[in-house]
Parts: C-alpha cells; sequence; structure tokens
C-alpha cells in the first residue's frame, strides 16, 4: 500500500485565515485605521503568507486566490472587529491573543 502525501486538513487552512485576518484587523484598529483599512491589513496578514509560500516559493497557484471562501472569512473577521471595536480598543487580553495567533500559528505553517 503506497504512502499518502500528507495534506493539512482545508478547515485548518480557513480558520488559521480567520485568525490573521482577525490579527490583522484587531492591529489596523489600535492604529486608528478606518473600515477599509482595518479590511486591507486583514486582508493582507491572512493572504501574505499564503501568496508567499505557494506563489513565490513553491510557484505555485495559491489557494487564497483560486477558492472563493477566504475572501468572506476575511470580510467576517473584518466586520466583527468593526462592530465590538468599542470592546476591544483598549482590552489586554485582545493584545494576548493576537500575540498568541501570530506566535502559534506561524510557526505551525512553517513546520508544515
Amino acid at each position: 500500500m503506497p504512502a499518502s502525501a500528507f495534506q493539512i486538513p482545508v478547515y485548518f487552512d480557513y480558520l488559521a485565515t480567520f485568525a490573521w485576518a482577525l490579527s490583522g484587523a484587531v492591529v489596523a484598529l489600535r492604529k486608528r485605521h478606518d473600515i477599509v483599512g482595518v479590511f486591507v491589513l486583514a486582508l493582507l496578514t491572512s493572504m501574505g503568507g499564503s501568496i508567499l509560500r505557494d506563489g513565490v516559493f513553491l510557484q505555485r497557484t495559491p489557494p487564497v486566490l483560486t477558492d472563493p471562501i477566504y475572501l468572506p472569512l476575511i470580510l467576517t473577521a473584518t466586520l466583527l472587529v468593526g462592530v465590538f471595536r468599542r470592546s476591544i480598543a483598549h482590552r489586554r487580553v485582545v493584545d494576548r491573543l493576537v500575540g498568541t495567533i501570530d506566535a502559534i500559528g506561524t510557526p505551525a505553517f512553517a513546520v508544515v
């Protein structure tokens, strides 16, 4: 029986994209960007790694450019941060959450 190649479940990728979009949106909110700036930073933080990894290093089309679910995920994260901006703005736990997302997510994708 041949060994199959290891693949990350697609839902893990969706969850990571959503988490990084939240992280970028919170940082943009803290920098006092408007909702468009929050969306752009959420978009860049959540899709940038995939575009670099797949597009530049692996020379293949990144899934974030071909799968239509990514953009609504990022938009949802942006809208959540926009709706809860007053409760997010000055909480220390949000800073820890952003740091945790970055500390766990980046090495996890690097290892895989």
